[in-house]
């Protein structure tokens, strides 16, 4: 094994980890599988061998978590329930489910767009979310993080410096370098949507401007530098705004977009990270731009926020979004949430990532998706998925048994 690193003073540092191995099967070369590699960090497009021809019905895999039973993706389930009306069944939603889970299920590393419209359609969901490359300047530092279900020892984890990012007064931001939202951002959009059955669409994601501007500033100097450069906050605000309206202007070009999810974490456990005045100064305004966006094209859109978000519940609903994610288990009573803003905002995610699916028994598992299924879905407006999204260390079994008791109990009218 080696690794190979890059320093990009806009884009902090990336690793990539290459392994190559005696007595298997025949591998494609090592500089074949680099030049993959360096091809998908510059954004080009192509693997530097031809991919085999495919059955032309994904549907047609062989793996699916119901026994005996073909996956029946319909975008139109999930676009019922995000406009809280009861569809056939409850849909299942995750923003995210780490590559070594989706590697697990599927036996085989993936390495196509093929693979992973495969892994959405056989573990049961209607869409496959995709995310615009988040290219914002920021400090990055590389550690070893935390053991894995999938692999022995600590494995390594990029995370922010949340103190100390590359823009920092104002001549910093006069000097950074931003990426303009051109093709080389969206060639991921253009394979997906040869590969989408007509029944899935996509969900194009991306990380709106509270992350952009806290990510590029650090988040304690963003904090400081509320209250001593407020022009410079306004200024980083506007520029992340921009390049923001510009991508989604872009997710919105292609035909295979079903609705755009907006990703910004705004809370912690406690409640927001920064007062809810700050952020209807800067960040609301700007959400009401992104939905009027997307509303035009009749298009739905979500919001994912981690943390305690009941003090912006009515400001989220004002600015206009369709659906609220993950409603953070430990942080919000989801089924208080339920009665007060159910009617106005559907409600997705909730289960426990702290105990049900990381160390529960798949029996537990079940129990509260049925706990679930009998207090948020009926009337609608409801998308069963964990409180986050799957990391690497949610073991498969577990993560399996979730979706497939709402395959197997989420059917309209719910009687369980």
């Amino acid at each position: 094994e080696f690794r190979s690193v890059f320093h990009s003073r806009q884009f902090g540092e990336i690793i990539l980890n290459f392994s190559d191995y005696l007595g298997e099967a025949p591998r494609r070369p090592l500089g074949e599988r680099l030049l993959d590699f360096g091809r998908a960090l510059l954004g080009r497009a192509g693997p530097a061998h031809e991919t085999p021809a495919a059955p032309a019905d994904l549907k047609e895999t062989r793996f699916f978590i119901l026994k005996d039973q073909r996956p029946d993706p319909d975008f139109g389930r999930l676009l019922d329930a995000v406009n809280r009306k009861e569809p056939d069944r409850v849909p299942l939603i995750e923003l995210m489910v780490d590559e070594e889970v989706k590697t697990a299920f599927l036996e085989r590393p993936l390495t196509s767009m093929r693979d992973e419209v495969e892994f959405w359609l056989a573990t049961g969901y209607d869409y496959v979310p995709l995310f615009v490359l988040n290219v914002t300047p920021r400090n990055i530092r590389v550690i070893d993080s935390h053991e894995t279900t999938y692999k022995e020892g600590l494995q390594e984890r990029a995370w922010i410096d949340e103190s100390r990012g590359i823009i920092r007064t104002e001549e910093d931001l006069e000097a950074c370098e931003w990426p303009e939202a051109d093709d080389s951002l969206f060639e991921s959009f253009e394979e997906l949507e040869k590969e989408l059955p007509a029944e899935m669409k996509v969900i194009g994601c991306i990380s709106a401007v509270f992350e952009t501007v806290t990510q590029a500033m650090g988040l304690e100097t963003f904090c400081m530098n509320l209250y001593d450069r407020p022009d410079l906050i306004r200024a980083l605000f506007d520029k992340a705004g921009t390049l923001i309206t510009r991508c989604i202007e872009r997710i919105l070009e292609f035909e295979s977009t079903g609705a755009v999810w907006i990703t910004d974490d705004l809370a912690y456990r406690q409640g927001p990270i920064i007062s809810p005045e700050m952020l209807r100064t800067h960040v609301f305004p700007w959400y009401r731009k992104f939905v009027e966006m997307v509303h035009a094209r009749g298009l739905p859109v979500l919001l994912h926020t981690c943390g305690n978000t009941e003090d912006l519940f009515e400001d989220i609903i004002e600015a206009g979004f369709d659906a609220l994610h993950p409603l953070e288990a430990n942080a919000v009573d989801i089924y208080r949430a339920k009665e007060e803003i159910g009617r106005s905002i559907c409600l997705c995610g909730n289960l426990d990532l702290s105990y049900m699916l990381t160390r529960a028994e798949p029996a537990e598992i079940e129990e509260d998706v049925r706990k679930h299924l009998r207090g948020l879905a009926p009337g609608g407006g409801y998308c069963l998925g964990s409180s986050n999204s799957i990391p690497n260390y949610v073991p498969l079994e577990k993560y399996l048994a979730m979706n497939r008791a709402c395959l197997e109990l989420g059917r309209y009218p719910i009687s369980v």
